[in-house]
């Protein structure tokens, strides 16, 4: 599985926010736990944090978040069905995790979802395909390491 190279998907973006950190590890400070059915682009505030194309590769990226608000977007592709995501943000006070709440849109116009000021009002709501299990993508590709409290 690849992940799309359009510009509207982020397919021109580089790594390179000055946020992620690697002077810790998962658990021991704040960051973002994320794994994938195909692949996916995960940004903070419209910068790349971090991407993958293995389907059930679980990463922690250790994270410095900036006061205020903050906007987290992912580009998620097809593993065998739908493209799952599971996303974990600790925030050592309080955590936040992808579900229904979480907007989609299949068919943006432009990559301006990125950005921290994007209005996503008209999107849908994701789909929570969650089983209980934090083992497993929704396709059943296995991972082990994400947080249970998820």
């Amino acid at each position: 599985m690849t992940l799309p190279i359009e510009s509207k998907w982020g397919g021109t973006d580089t790594v390179g926010s000055v946020l992620i950190g690697n002077t810790y590890g998962e658990g021991e400070g704040p960051g973002i736990y994320i794994v994938a059915d195909g692949g996916y682009r995960l940004y903070l505030n419209g910068e790349l944090l971090a991407f993958d194309n293995a389907a059930g590769r679980l990463r922690f990226i250790p994270m410095t978040f900036l006061p205020n608000k903050n906007s987290i977007s992912i580009v998620g592709i097809n593993g065998q069905n739908a493209p799952g995501v599971l996303m974990h943000l600790d925030e050592l006070s309080q955590s936040y995790v992808t579900n229904s709440s979480w907007k989609v849109n299949t068919t943006p116009a432009d990559n301006s979802w990125r950005n921290k000021t994007f209005n996503e009002a008209s999107w849908s709501n994701a789909t929570n395909l969650a089983t209980g299990s934090l083992t497993q993508t929704p396709s059943g590709v296995s991972f082990s390491g994400f947080p249970q409290t998820s």
